[in-house]
């Protein structure tokens, strides 16, 4: 819980630092268990902020997972490999932050997070 929570805070901090939307894409998403617990922990976070009085702009979470492996979704995963992620996501935002839960060994998707348009 407490990565978790320290993610969540790392995320809205950089969510609030530019003016527009911010999207966290979880690649290699799984069972999409990584985004459902942001999301919780960012809507705590988010409720406290704005009752101490300064706004907070919460970043939107996707999961997504290209299938391939066959995990069962317990929560929201878009089937999308990750070019299909980033491009389908980029332009919706100002801000694109890519996290990766699960990438396969030997395989390599840094490359595409950079050429693709991520911020972070």
């Amino acid at each position: 819980r407490e990565y978790i929570d320290a993610l969540a805070t790392y995320l809205l901090d950089r969510a609030n630092a530019v003016d527009g939307d911010t999207v966290v894409l979880d690649v290699g998403a799984g069972d999409g268990m990584l985004a459902h617990f942001l999301r919780n922990s960012m809507a705590v976070r988010s409720s406290s902020r704005g009752k101490a009085g300064s706004a907070s702009r919460t970043p939107t979470i996707v999961a997504t997972d290209d299938g391939s492996w066959r995990i069962r979704p317990r929560f929201d995963v878009e089937t999308l490999d990750v070019r299909e992620a980033m491009s389908k996501h980029r332009d919706e935002c100002q801000q694109l932050i890519v996290l990766c839960s699960w990438m396969p060994m030997g395989v390599d998707w840094t490359a595409h997070m950079r050429t693709g348009g991520a911020d972070e």
